[in-house]
């Protein structure tokens, strides 16, 4: 699959034996790099580690924390650091649990390709989220070129917004996410948000995403919304938590999230 801005970048662990073939039989292997991603089953338990990688303040709109969550930041930095090698413009970013939406179609890729070279500030593109129907900003001045309404600026940090399973990112916003990540501080979803270009996305999900449970030793899987003895089980607590608000006038949104501290 080649969408019209680079390579695909597939973030998969090895021991997700099923999850990366699927990806790869969507994405197909001859566009497609793969990043072996920061696999939290290694790292339960691992106090010194997760002192080296984890901010002392955390901000999570949901206000709770897991091992994932600081591997999955650390998999998406790498997958940004070997697209900012390559030298490449743009690239396209996917976890190895996406399935195609039926609503995909290359039309709106191709005009959302074509309207960004009008948008100077563009940072990121979102094909995909936890929804089908994606909320865009309705300000027509953030629309694609001849008046579409299929795809538009991205309204940030709404509920039942979130996940970062793919997405376009181009040279100067993988630069910026890259060099101000240090210790996890936010879910990669969240972080992605607070890049200071304009984010944008097409109405409708191209991408969602498959919960998956997998044993492993063997790869096998079934498909499930509750993973237990896995890494997103290692809860971690905060020991007090302080409400903060963060707003964005120029997209008209905001966000409500929690100040835990450890």
């Amino acid at each position: 699959m080649n969408l019209g801005f680079g390579k695909n970048y597939l973030i998969s662990l090895d021991r997700h034996k099923l999850r990366r073939e699927n990806a790869l039989q969507i994405l197909g292997e001859e566009n497609t790099i793969l990043i072996e991603g920061i696999d939290g089953e290694n790292y339960v338990g691992n106090e010194k580690w997760l002192n080296n990688h984890l901010a002392p303040t955390v901000i999570d709109p949901k206000g709770w924390w897991s091992i994932s969550k600081i591997c999955n930041g650390l998999s998406h930095k790498k997958a940004w650091a070997t697209f900012l090698d390559s030298g490449d413009e743009t690239a396209c970013f996917f976890e190895d649990d996406i399935i195609i939406n039926d609503r995909f179609n290359y039309e709106t890729i191709e005009e959302i390709r074509d309207g960004l070279e009008a948008k100077e500030n563009w940072g990121c593109v979102f094909l995909g989220k936890e929804r089908n129907t994606i909320k865009l900003v309705d300000d027509v001045s953030y629309f694609a070129l001849h008046s579409s309404n299929g795809w538009g600026g991205y309204k940030r940090f709404l509920d039942e917004q979130w996940s970062a399973h793919a997405y376009i990112l181009n040279k100067k916003a993988a630069k910026w996410l890259f060099e101000n990540q240090g210790v996890i501080n936010k879910a990669v979803e969240v972080y992605l948000e607070f890049m200071p270009f304009d984010i944008y996305a097409p109405r409708f999900s191209h991408f969602n995403i498959k919960r998956y449970t997998y044993s492993a030793n063997d790869g096998r899987a079934s498909f499930m919304d509750v993973i237990k003895d896995s890494p997103d089980s290692q809860i971690i607590p905060p020991l007090s938590s302080e409400e903060k608000s963060f707003s964005f006038p120029r997209y008209n949104s905001s966000f409500k999230g929690y100040k835990l501290t450890f």
